[in-house]
């Protein structure tokens, strides 16, 4: 199925057709899949053990398992399609606040393997290609229509 639509897309482009360039708020539908959540028994960074009062959180950038002190700031991830402030380890933070140089592209290691983007945002992928899809079918057909009655 997507190969499909990846080559509508070249045949398009092949055509002179020009996709308008992508906003990062279209991030979502080229971003890199966010990594799974690890589990453990103790932070991550500073080795401290969970309990009722020390509460384990994850990482959205690095997927790894901190305690609040270790993980207490947030921030957007257009690299996972992710706008809204979450939930950020101290190391990803300073990664991703990192102004970037002028040669080196700004980028968060993953450290633990991917998970995937979530249900909804397949969904409402997938959909946005079935309609791409079809209003290309529907768009060569008609230009082959017109093409038989002119030459008719």
């Amino acid at each position: 199925m997507f190969s499909k639509s990846k080559d509508t897309v070249n045949i398009l482009k092949a055509e002179g057709y020009k996709f308008p360039p992508l906003k990062e708020s279209d991030a979502m539908f080229s971003a890199d899949t966010a990594p799974e959540w690890a589990d453990g028994e103790v932070c991550h960074r500073c080795r401290t053990a969970f309990t009722l009062m020390v509460r384990r959180h994850h990482c959205r950038a690095c997927g790894q398992v901190f305690c609040q002190q270790c993980s207490s700031k947030t921030s957007t991830l257009p690299k996972f399609g992710i706008e809204k402030e979450v939930r950020v380890c101290d190391a990803c933070f300073d990664k991703v606040s990192r102004p970037p140089s002028s040669t080196a592209k700004l980028e968060i290691v993953d450290t633990a393997s991917d998970y995937g983007p979530a249900p909804a945002q397949v969904i409402s992928t997938l959909i946005l290609f079935i309609v791409l899809i079809k209003s290309t079918v529907i768009l060569i057909n008609e230009c082959h229509n017109i093409n038989k009655s002119f030459y008719a």
